[in-house]
């Protein structure tokens, strides 16, 4: 009689000590649960407000090198125009680009390659090599970009010794007909960085990189020598080949190796439009935004490991 009596309370202490075991995994289980969706979805929130900062980040870079594009073009109309039978004078060309600070030189060359006309000293009857300049493909009358230079102007071309770091060009080209009935090419030597300069300060320079490039994929201004070194091709890029089958936007996720074979998931953001010869871009780092995602949330998963270990230790006190 005395064993039953004493089974019975152990019985039901079991049966106490389950219920209050299984009431601490319900509540470990929603706290988990919990913490979980909050984790997801600031995520999600995270990567959406990248995406859209980078989006943004790409149109006003796109708007800002098509004004300075169609600036260029626009100086090279009005010289052109302005030069009658008379070849423009050194002066006349400087004062024609002396507003435009991006500019570091104007002058009209023959379809060979002499300068006939230039704001520069000492090139004029000069010869200089399309080919050099990346300008030897024939794109009609429309405007045409060529190659990011370490120099700083035509007369650095000739020079072997002329190889900068701090300076660079980029030539802009346009054909025209002058009053007389002589074709001419106008060459505009611009400044690249003033392409990328103020949104390169927008993005992570060691991770991101703010870049424009021309229809090959060659790199004509770049915030990132990582990612992107200026005067490389890049032919693999997903957005030349979707700018070749006419998609002026998009966005896509591209890994990409530096030259130390590192990899980075890179969220592209591209524009381009039918009258530009050039494509903008701004890449941003998938691997620092959820970097800095993990960082920010190390507050909520302590405090759900704490608590998860405080429903433990209850558990146990209350089930003992």
């Amino acid at each position: 009689m005395k064993s039953n009596s004493l089974s019975k309370p152990t019985l039901s202490q079991n049966t106490a000590s389950l219920g209050v075991y299984r009431f601490g995994v319900a509540v470990a289980v929603l706290i988990s649960l919990v913490a979980g969706i909050y984790l997801w979805k600031d995520r999600q929130d995270t990567l959406e407000r990248e995406e859209a900062m980078g989006d943004l980040l790409t149109r006003i870079l796109f708007n800002h090198v098509s004004r300075t594009l169609e600036s260029s073009s626009a100086i090279m109309t009005v010289a052109n125009q302005g030069s009658s039978s008379n070849l423009p004078t050194q002066s006349q060309l400087k004062s024609a680009i002396e507003k435009s600070s991006f500019i570091r030189s104007l002058s009209m060359l023959t379809e060979g390659g002499r300068v006939l006309a230039s704001s520069e000293d000492g090139v004029v009857n000069q010869s200089v090599s399309w080919q050099q300049l990346g300008l030897e493909r024939d794109v009609g009358d429309d405007l045409a970009t060529g190659r990011w230079q370490p120099v700083r102007n035509l007369f650095d071309l000739n020079r072997s010794d002329a190889r900068l770091k701090q300076f660079a060009i980029l030539p802009l080209a346009m054909r025209m007909k002058r009053a007389d009935g002589q074709v001419v090419r106008w060459v505009v030597l611009i400044n690249p960085q003033y392409l990328i300069a103020s949104f390169a300060e927008s993005v992570d320079d060691q991770c991101d990189a703010v870049y424009v490039f021309d229809y090959a994929g060659r790199i004509l201004a770049s915030s990132s020598q990582r990612w992107f070194p200026h005067d490389q091709i890049f032919s693999d890029m997903p957005a030349v080949k979707r700018v070749a089958k006419n998609q002026e936007f998009g966005r896509y996720i591209d890994v990409r190796k530096d030259a130390k074979q590192d990899s980075e998931p890179l969220e592209v953001h591209y524009r381009t439009a039918a009258q530009l010869p050039v494509t903008v871009a701004v890449a941003i780092s998938r691997s620092r935004v959820e970097g800095r995602w993990w960082l920010a949330s190390k507050g909520i998963i302590g405090m759900s490991v704490l608590m998860l270990l405080a429903t433990f230790v209850l558990t146990r006190h209350v089930a003992a």
